[in-house]
């Protein structure tokens, strides 16, 4: 079983540092859109990961795999971007902007 969990582990830490940068470009600009897509593709593929049917709800999903949804780490990455535009000085552009 353990072997298994590595696995489970492993590719979600690819999925993460290969496609999710790809998923969530520059997400700080465009992050209140909803994205269903790119919420779909991250649901099939950890509903593929784990073997269950398409049709099993999404919370359970993020629960069994210990993740939340794209929407949030979206609204987190606005957040974070946001706050760091506020600690800015006053003349640089992106400020003035």
């Amino acid at each position: 079983m353990l072997k298994h969990k590595n696995c489970i582990t492993h590719k979600l830490d690819l999925f993460d540092k290969l496609v999710s940068p790809i998923l969530n470009y520059a997400c700080d600009v465009w992050g209140f859109v909803k994205g269903n897509a790119i919420e779909r593709v991250y649901l099939q593929f950890c509903k593929r990961l784990l073997g269950v049917k398409k049709t099993t709800q999404n919370d359970f999903i993020y629960g069994e795999l210990g993740r939340v949804s794209y929407r949030t780490l979206r609204y987190y990455n606005i957040i974070k971007f946001w706050i760091k535009i506020l600690n800015t000085e006053n003349n640089i552009f992106i400020r003035k902007t």
